[in-house]
């Protein structure tokens, strides 16, 4: 396997970058980070030495199967089993292939380092793509550390079945899933508002929050706003392309 890895200047939207800014005060998965290079992939030796390195950090952090796996930017979780969800140790290296391949195939070629994260069980409404789970998940932008407008993450025009694992009256089920509380929307706004005080920007994000099953938010994901799928029918959306 050869994979491209090109060094650039610091991305404030990477996990390597925010992560570890608010680790200790916002409720995140377990995550470790494990860099990177094309040296890792020049043989098999040194591909079982990369995997070394990744088991040790899992074991260090406390982290188990399965897992969440990504790059700094990219988790293609639409091919689920595939790519970012590693169900058991035999099915890492595979896992990190078909990631690579498809970030190269997206152009997201910058990859410096592997992030490996607690899987978490989250609200799960139903599971589509590639047996994903469609669950209770929020993005939020904020700008100069303040929430502008917030969406529920999925909507039916994202959702795509395979393996013909369609549920029945899944467009009701969403619609359940996507309803936002007052007492959602104060807590999640309070975090993300929070999120931009320990990063000390005043940059326009996207924050992603997802639900477990015991009812608990985490925080997910960060990106840039400008770069993050977001309503086009949204007013700030329609702003910030004027």
């Amino acid at each position: 396997m050869v994979f491209k890895m090109i060094k650039s200047k610091v991305d404030k939207s990477a996990i390597s970058y925010w992560y570890p800014r608010i680790k200790e005060n916002i409720p995140t998965p377990k995550t470790t980070m494990v860099p990177v290079s094309t040296r890792d992939f020049n043989d098999y030796d040194d591909i079982y030495n990369l995997l070394d390195r990744i088991h040790t950090a899992i074991e260090l952090n406390g982290i188990t199967y399965p897992l969440f796996l990504k790059t700094d930017m990219y988790s293609c979780k639409w091919e689920w089993s595939d790519t970012c969800f590693v169900k058991s140790e035999r099915d890492l290296l595979s896992n990190i292939a078909h990631l690579f391949t498809r970030c190269e195939e997206e152009g997201y070629a910058e990859i410096t380092s592997l992030v490996i994260k607690e899987f978490l069980y989250l609200e799960t409404a139903f599971l589509a793509f590639n047996d994903m789970p469609v669950a209770k998940e929020r993005r939020y932008f904020i700008e100069n550390k303040q929430v502008l407008c917030h969406h529920p993450y999925w909507n039916e025009f994202d959702i795509e079945f395979y393996h013909d694992n369609e549920p029945m009256w899944w467009e009701e089920l969403l619609i359940e899933n996507n309803i936002e509380t007052d007492e959602e929307v104060s807590s999640l706004t309070r975090l993300a508002e929070w999120f931009g005080e320990l990063i000390e920007d005043n940059g326009y994000y996207s924050v992603d929050f997802a639900m477990d099953i015991q009812g608990k938010w985490y925080l997910i994901d960060v990106a840039n706003g400008y770069q993050s799928y977001h309503d086009e029918s949204c007013k700030i959306f329609i702003d910030k392309q004027c």
